[in-house]
């Protein structure tokens, strides 16, 4: 499959107003997305937990929507929605409807959850309430919670560490002005990005814009330069304990060094090798051979300052060192580039039209360009699928060498302590 623009027909456009960018892919009779991304994530809170509980104070009552449920009232009369999440990195707002002739409820409900929040004292307790909530279902679910673990494990004594929710103490801690000084320290147009997709030209789309960043507050300060995390390696493993359960959830990997987009795409290439479906080779080995596993995933996960790889799967508890030393086995392996470099080729092909699959909405066009909000290359998901076809055998084992010769391998699981022998 050649992968071209006319193959998605999409024409990527950019502009900047106000010092603040913003990146479109006008897709003809598409509904629209936007996305305001914010360099507000939790690896800026000074209490953990903070910019979590931001996130739900500004949309929780404001100026014209004194409650959420008219908010959301507003835009799904016209069949639209809105969301907000927080993860390490940022804050994302993101509005999206059917046609243009409904991209004024977005642009409003974006003005009022961005410039307009009340933020008020009886919002707060509410708000903690429901974050109480959001934090035990987490807890309880260990698939969902051994990526806290990934976090503070592979990201150890960093800020990258931290918890996007936060913990129960943490949250019972914050202040209503700790919400208002870490939006208004945070929420100005060097911290703010916007990505949309959708029938609407670029031109249109800014003049609609403009109100709502105009607003948005100014900074004088120059942003950071981004320098890449340390890696820390004083602990090895992590786990948190569940005195009950009899399942171990596991992410096994190590940190990376991914300098350029040839390395994003051999990282996959991996990934998509390893675990990228049914008839990749930890399936083949850990759930059809040995039948130790019921599924099993592989990512090659990029950001800004830091990168890894990890394997992500879950057994029962007393197979989880027979499981644990496959994986480690399997990455030693690697360093064998003759394992999968003849399937090149089958793998590229099957990275490129999967993505032809799963960029068919407006909303998978702003997922898949997220990094244009935070990676320092500006690349956006078509140019990483150009780039599929440049990579080699040669390239690939550069990359080898670089992350699969030394690497330190590190072990987070959710499970019983009888886990703890084997880490």
């Amino acid at each position: 499959m050649s992968i071209n623009k006319k193959l998605f027909g999409i024409e990527f456009q950019q502009a900047n107003i106000h010092g603040i960018e913003i990146f479109h892919f006008f897709k003809k009779n598409s509904p629209i997305r936007i996305q305001a991304t914010i360099h507000a994530g939790a690896r800026y809170d000074e209490k953990s937990g903070t910019a979590h509980f931001t996130e739900h104070m500004i949309c929780a009552g404001t100026e014209n929507f004194p409650s959420k449920d008219k908010l959301a009232e507003y835009i799904e009369n016209v069949g639209g929605s809105f969301s907000l999440e927080t993860d390490s990195d940022v804050i994302r707002v993101s509005a999206e409807v059917a046609d243009r002739d409904d991209l004024s409820v977005a642009i409003s409900v974006l003005d009022e959850i961005i410039n307009k929040p009340l933020l008020r004292p009886e919002t707060l307790e509410n708000e903690r309430g429901s974050i109480l909530s959001e934090y035990t279902k987490i807890k309880t679910n260990q698939d969902r919670f051994v990526w806290n673990v990934y976090r503070r494990l592979f990201f150890q004594q960093t800020d990258a560490e931290k918890s996007p929710i936060g913990d129960p103490n943490s949250i019972l801690s914050i202040s209503l002005e700790d919400v208002t000084a870490f939006r208004k320290k945070y929420f100005n147009n060097n911290n703010v990005v916007i990505i949309s997709c959708g029938d609407i030209d670029i031109k249109t789309l800014t003049e609609k814009l403009d109100s709502v960043l105009t607003n948005i507050p100014h900074s004088s300060k120059t942003p950071a330069e981004i320098s890449q995390l340390p890696i820390i390696t004083e602990k090895l493993s992590d786990i948190e304990i569940y005195p009950n359960s009899k399942q171990a959830n596991t992410v096994i990997g190590f940190r990376t060094k991914t300098d350029n987009i040839a390395d994003e795409i051999c990282g996959q290439v991996c990934a998509d090798y390893l675990a990228g479906g049914r008839a990749s080779f930890l399936m083949k080995k850990l759930r059809y051979e040995k039948g130790l596993v019921y599924n099993i995933s592989a990512s090659s996960n990029v950001y800004a300052d830091r990168s890894t790889f990890v394997v992500q799967t879950s057994c029962e508890s007393e197979k989880f060192p027979g499981v644990k030393n496959i994986i480690a086995e399997c990455f030693e392996n690697f360093k064998n580039d003759s394992l999968f470099i003849e399937k090149l080729d089958a793998i590229k092909t099957h990275l490129k039209k999967s993505f032809f699959i799963k960029l068919q909405t407006s909303e998978s066009w702003l997922k898949y360009n997220s990094g244009l909000a935070i990676m320092p290359d500006k690349n956006s998901i078509i140019d990483y699928l150009y780039a599929i076809d440049a990579v080699n055998p040669e390239i690939m084992k550069k990359y080898l060498k670089k992350n699969f010769s030394d690497n330190t391998i590190f072990t987070a699981v959710c499970g019983p302590e009888s886990i703890k022998k084997f880490l």
